[in-house]
């Protein structure tokens, strides 16, 4: 199964992202998710660390983001081997692999988002949504909440956009020094309604007009 690949650059506004898609301008999953998110609070971190040095880490962490998603792009789509340790990380799961249908595609929701998946591939011979993420050390499960969530919500857009049946989701850290952490998403349907929770409350809140300045 190859799946059609939509491709529709998001526009930015104010540090959030929105595509302008078939169903009007939506905003995308993590845009959702930061607006809503319940998250401690980085400024004591910026403190500990310096404002100078939190910045270039975040610069830093998000270019390897961007680096990797490349990587394994151009590997899905055209069979070339990267040479990242991430890419190194990610190999064992990438032998479970044995069909793609889509890589990098953007996705739209009547629910009222968008969003662009990494990648639609059959894990172990069942139809899954996989998202990729780098990090540097393994994180523990109550700290990617909002991962589990976004993953879910790509999986209800593509089974809306495609009229597919997706039965799993993973998440995939890749890490610099060993194995990529792989987190199976069995419970897609419960996270789903936990996301368009998220979503109505950013829609409250982008409905609340700011106060008035004296």
């Amino acid at each position: 199964m190859h799946l059609q690949r939509y491709k529709i650059e998001p526009e930015h506004e104010a540090g959030a992202r929105y595509y302008p898609t078939p169903l009007g301008r939506l905003p995308s999953v993590t845009t959702v998710l930061d607006g809503t998110s319940s998250k401690r609070d980085l400024q004591p971190w910026f403190k500990q660390v310096g404002e100078s040095e939190a910045r270039l880490r975040i610069r830093v962490a998000a270019e390897r983001g961007r680096s990797f998603h490349h990587e394994m792009e151009t590997h899905l789509t055209g069979g070339s081997t990267g040479s990242s340790a991430y890419f190194r990380s990610v190999q064992r799961f990438l032998s479970r692999m044995n069909a793609v249908a889509l890589v990098e595609g953007t996705l739209w929701h009547p629910d009222g988002f968008a969003g662009t998946v990494d990648c639609v591939a059959q894990v172990d011979g069942v139809w899954s949504v996989i998202d990729w993420k780098t990090t540097t050390r393994k994180k523990p499960n109550d700290a990617i909440s909002d991962e589990r969530l976004q993953v879910a919500a790509y999986r209800a857009a593509l089974q809306s956009l495609y009229g597919l049946v997706i039965p799993q989701g993973f998440l995939v850290f890749a890490l610099p020094d060993e194995q990529a952490h792989v987190l199976p998403l069995p419970d897609l349907d419960a996270l789903y309604a936990s996301f368009t929770r998220r979503l109505a409350r950013f829609r409250d809140r982008a409905a609340t007009p700011m106060p008035p300045v004296d």
